[in-house]
């Protein structure tokens, strides 16, 4: 005969340790299940986020597509064909026509008479280069546009063909880009120190830890300032909101930089503010814009290469980075914020930029520090490059 009683507090214990057993690990993967579904869910969330502010952005650039072509066909046949090439980040002089303009629309075609009288005809515009002046007041449009986004779109960022005179098709040179995951630390906001090394790559620098490439060795530090509002020179807080425009990045040497953070406090003084148009551009940069892939279309316009040579840096003769300044780090474009910039307006940035011992050879173009110009000008006792 069994003893019954002897099983009964065994079963019961095995019951409730299996009980425990499952209670616990119901309890652990509901734990695990929960946090699984917050983290999964929020990633969604913030990848949907992200795609609404994506597809916001495209459908914003093409509605200024739009508006700006329209614009931009008007304001062209109100010029007579032409615009007046001016500086939208890039170093080229102003584009000078020599029939002029009549009732503020530029001549097509000159006749006058010689010394003896004779009648003589003179073609004072090539219809050919129409799409080309198209690009240029579309791109123009179009970056007034995207510089009012809510959001940093990059402005100047498309390589423009044009299609039967009237239509415009855009490649974008960079894609927009969207943080799907943001660091939630507050991050303080200040210049970033890297270096490019001679095959263009980058190179972020470190605190306190010195690269091992020397400056013979092609490499040059550089501060990358894009979007930033303040920046310190010395013990000084300057106010530096607007130098760099939205949709533009604005990257310079370390003396360039500190030059320009002097020009800002003098203008901010005089009452204006500086607008940077271009800074520091790549070899591949570079070689865009001498290759016609801007808006400001100089292959084209200029198929001949020493005319083209007056209006942009060749980057494909030898040490491009010694003769095109801006690849130094050590060149700026700038003008004023918010100024359509008369004859007054360039008299002011000249002052402006003068007392930072900065060196032009354009109304808009600054040099500084280590470019070729630059070294010119002191071993030979000048003092300004006009």
């Amino acid at each position: 005969m069994k003893n019954k009683k002897a099983a009964i507090p065994f079963n019961m214990l095995i019951v409730v340790m299996t009980a425990a057993i499952l209670v616990y690990a119901w309890a652990q993967l509901n734990y695990k299940y929960n946090n699984f579904n917050e983290i999964i869910g929020e990633k969604q969330y913030k990848l949907l986020t992200t795609y609404n502010k994506g597809e916001n952005a495209l459908l914003y650039i093409d509605l200024s597509a739009k508006y700006s072509l329209q614009q931009a066909v008007y304001d062209l046949a109100k010029s007579g064909g032409v615009s007046e090439v001016e500086e939208i980040g890039t170093d080229e002089a102003f584009a000078f026509y020599e029939c002029g303009r009549f009732n503020d629309a530029y001549i097509w075609l000159e006749i006058r008479k010689d010394a003896d009288g004779k009648y003589l005809e003179k073609e004072c515009f090539d219809e050919k280069q129409t799409g080309n002046h198209l690009s240029y007041l579309f791109d123009k449009n179009l970056n007034e546009y995207l510089e009012n986004y809510p959001h940093d779109i990059p402005t100047s960022n498309y390589y423009y063909e044009t299609k039967d005179s009237l239509e415009i098709i855009g490649m974008a040179n960079e894609p927009m880009k969207f943080d799907i995951y943001q660091n939630e630390k507050k991050i303080e906001l200040k210049p970033q120190e890297f270096s490019v090394d001679n095959k263009g790559k980058i190179i972020a620098k470190k605190t306190e830890e010195k690269s091992e490439l020397t400056p013979s060795e092609g490499l040059k530090s550089l501060v990358d300032f894009t979007g930033l509002e303040t920046a310190k020179l010395g013990d000084e807080i300057i106010d530096i909101k607007g130098l760099c425009p939205k949709g533009r990045r604005c990257v310079l040497a370390k003396d360039a930089f500190e030059n320009l953070l002097r020009a800002q406090k003098t203008a901010k003084q005089k009452g204006v503010s500086l607008e940077i148009r271009s800074s520091y551009r790549s070899l591949q940069q570079q070689k865009d814009i001498w290759n016609g892939k801007t808006p400001e279309r100089y292959a084209q316009r200029y198929t001949d290469e020493n005319v083209r040579r007056k209006y942009v840096c060749d980057p494909t003769k030898e040490d491009p980075e010694k003769r095109c300044p801006h690849l130094s780090g050590n060149a700026v474009d700038v003008r004023l914020q918010g100024r359509q910039m008369n004859s007054n307006d360039w008299k002011l940035l000249y002052q402006i930029m003068t007392t930072t011992k900065n060196y032009r050879p354009e109304p808009w173009h600054f040099e500084c520090c280590e470019t070729e110009r630059y070294a010119r000008a002191i071993e030979q006792g000048v003092t300004e490059l006009v």
